[in-house]
């Protein structure tokens, strides 16, 4: 099956989107935008309308075949995109890592004495332990790790510079702790998307000067 044009009407952010003149060759569409511009959305309606055209209702591995091919392009695109970082998982996936990292935190995650961390309150096992804009920060910095990781790169010293920024802007243990599982959980999800494609020179550069403009050093 080759798809030659895309219509969207009242899709999610989409009133009525038209992408057509899709070469019937081509082996590989490229999808580039922003955060928050409507890639998923796009791979999500191509999911409905499969679950419609074959009645299928219980695609589960589908799905998230189809998730892990979306966020393999985009992290692909990353290294093609405009020169300034506008971070490289879309919204709707940073939503499910930080719900998945935010589940595992109380009780699994360890201070720096390596003791587990352990919620005060009813209150504060509910709130997230530093604010949706720092969780974006990190989860930069943490993509930009895991290029670095790709490629060989010292992504170390990328995340020990935020660390260290972070602490010198009053962030607590446990808050330090959260960071650091947003970090990790960001930095993995790139370096498995990349893990089979080889990082080139030209990749080496281009994630070097990531490197240099990693929001790290800003809390």
């Amino acid at each position: 099956m080759r798809i030659t044009s895309i219509r969207l009407r009242n899709f999610t952010r989409f009133t009525d989107l038209l992408i057509h003149n899709i070469p019937v060759t081509a082996k590989l569409v490229v999808v580039v935008g922003p955060n928050g511009c409507g890639k998923s959305s796009l791979f999500d309606a191509l999911l409905q309308w499969y679950r419609l055209k074959t009645g299928n209702n219980a695609i589960t591995a589908s799905k998230k075949r189809c998730a892990l091919a979306m966020r393999y392009l985009i992290v692909l695109l990353a290294l093609i995109s405009t020169p300034v970082w506008s971070g490289v998982l879309p919204d709707s996936a940073r939503e499910k890592l930080l719900h998945d990292v935010f589940s595992q935190f109380w009780g699994r995650a360890k201070l720096s004495d390596g003791s587990f961390v352990k919620p005060d309150s009813e209150q504060e096992r509910n709130t997230l332990p530093v604010s949706i804009t720092v969780v974006n920060q990190v989860f930069d910095v943490g993509e930009i790790s895991g290029y670095a990781e790709w490629c060989g790169l010292d992504w170390q010293s990328n995340f020990l510079t935020m660390t260290a920024t972070a602490r010198k802007s009053g962030f607590k243990e446990k808050q330090m702790a959260f960071i650091g599982m947003l970090h990790g959980a960001a930095q993995g999800i790139v370096a498995d998307a990349l893990k089979t494609k080889t990082c080139g020179a030209q990749d080496r550069l281009s994630v070097k000067d990531m490197m240099r403009r990693s929001p790290n050093k800003n809390f």
